[in-house]
Order: C-alpha cells, then structure tokens, then sequence
C-alpha cells in the first residue's frame, strides 16, 4: 500500500512535502511521510476514501483489484442526454473528445477504425494554492465510421452546446498506437499531455461538426445534421409528453384519494399544492 500511495502522489505531481497538506485534517506529518511504519499505521479506510473520491481515481486499483487507476464511468452511447447531464452536474473544467485522426464520415465509414474516447479533466487547489488535474474516462467501443456512434455523439454536443458548456468541449488526436496509448494513461504510466501531445496543440472542434456553414465557415458533415436535429427534437417531444402524463397520474391519483388535495395536515401546504395541482392540470387540458 505504501508503494501504491507514493506513486499515485507522484501521478499527481504531489511532492512528499505537499501530502501532509493534502491529507490536511488527517495529522499526517512529513516525519510520517518519510517513515513507511508511521505512515501505513496512520492510514485506514476514511483516509483511503478521502483519497480516492479527492483524485477521483478507481478505489479498486488501491487493493490490487484493478490495473486502472483512472476511473471509468458508463459512457454517453444512447444516453447522451442522461450523460450531458452528469457531466454538467460534476463541473469538469474540459471535456476532451479523443480520436486516432481528424474525424471525417466518409473516409471513417470504409475503415471503421477511428475510435471514440472521452475523458473529463478535473481541477482542484491544495490548501497551499497548486493547482492539480484529476481525469475520468467512460467505457466507449464507439467509432466515427458508425453512424449511430456518430449521431449519439453528435446529440451529445448538441446537449452540451444547449448548456453552454461546448467551449469546454475540446478535440484531440492520438495519431500513433491509439489504444494502448489510452490503456497506458488509465493505468497511470503515461501522463495525459503525452497521451494528446496537448503542448503541439494538434486537435480539432466539436462544434463545427454540429454547425451549419450558415453560422460557421468551417462546419462538416452537415448532410447528416438536419436529421441528427429531428431525432433529438423527436426524443425530446416524447420525454416531454411522459413528464407530462406521468403529471397528470399524480394529478388524478390526489383525486381519486383526497378530492381536495389535503395531503399535509400544515393548512399552508393544502393550499400551495391545491393551488399548483390546478394550475398543471388546467396547462394540461
């Protein structure tokens, strides 16, 4: 356990100096630091918790149940609104879209080999003002060659950009040995600068591939778009109308038990909830 916390402070580029500042709370001291006794009789699951939920790294690997340090959550794959909302719920400050080479439809669709990866980057300031990234990576297998990979990728952004969150959104290529590449970063032997070369600033936009050349000289595969927009559009109109039948069960279910709505003994709430039931159900009429 010892040589695991070391290296995974050392990912982390936090100096023996700086753990007893991020294990603040803890009473580690440096001396504990420097004395591999003292510190595994200091350490014990709360600290451990704290660890894995603050670097937000893959507990599992801490047992030698794993070989991945970096998390992988569910990916966006039909369930792009579903993801859109947990990504913007946790704050990343990116998104990186990571593929083997631009992105292109048509030349993707006969090879079928550029793969689809995500991973959020998150920030967080130690006690002593440095700055530290952590990384989530979501289970994938999508390419670009595969419309429906496309498309839900495609939704994903127009989610995002819904939000406000698509300058966030950032593509980049890993033109050489993709996959084991990314197997490496997850692992923790390969840093996430040298798995996207991000100093060379080697990437490409999202959003010109969810934008018309109308509002964007440099748009792609617009062909495909219009429809993309119609099926978001479609699902959406179909999630609204479950919401809202699902509004008026609720609806008829306080009448049938109650006919006036009296479900909370405080006079004040009868009346707000009476006042909101009518308003939805005359909306809903």
């Amino acid at each position: 356990m010892y040589t695991k916390l070391k290296k995974l402070f050392k990912l982390f580029n936090i100096t023996d100096q700086e753990i007893p500042i991020f294990l603040k709370g803890f009473k580690i001291t440096h001396s504990d630091i420097e004395d591999k006794t003292k510190f595994l009789d200091k350490i014990d699951e709360t600290i451990l918790d704290f660890i894995a939920k603050e670097l937000k790294i893959n507990r599992n690997w801490l047992y030698g149940n794993s070989d991945s340090i970096i998390k992988e959550e569910i990916g966006f794959y039909k369930r792009h609104r579903v993801f859109s909302d947990e990504i913007l719920s946790k704050y990343p400050s990116n998104l990186y879209i990571i593929t083997e080479r631009i992105p292109d439809k048509n030349n993707d669709g006969i090879k079928d080999d550029n793969t689809i990866e995500i991973v959020a980057e998150y920030t967080l300031v130690l006690p002593n003002d440095k700055t530290i990234y952590r990384y989530e990576t979501f289970k994938s297998g999508c390419r670009w060659g595969y419309w429906r990979c496309r498309w839900e990728l495609k939704k994903l952004l127009l989610c995002l950009k819904k939000h406000k969150y698509i300058n966030q959104v950032v593509g980049y290529i890993c033109p050489d040995k993709f996959s084991e590449k990314f197997e490496k970063f997850r692992q923790g032997e390969l840093s996430f600068d040298d798995l996207i070369k991000k100093t060379d600033g080697y990437g490409w936009y999202p959003e010109d591939y969810i934008e018309f050349k109308t509002s964007n000289n440099n748009a792609k595969e617009e062909d495909e778009l219009s429809e993309i927009i119609k099926e978001l559009d479609e699902s959406n109109q179909r999630i609204i109308g479950q919401t809202n039948q699902k509004i008026i069960k609720k609806i008829n279910l306080f009448k049938k038990e109650t006919n006036t709505y009296i479900l909370y003994e405080n006079q004040e709430n009868n009346f707000r909830l009476e006042k909101l039931a009518k308003k939805i159900s005359n909306q809903l009429q």
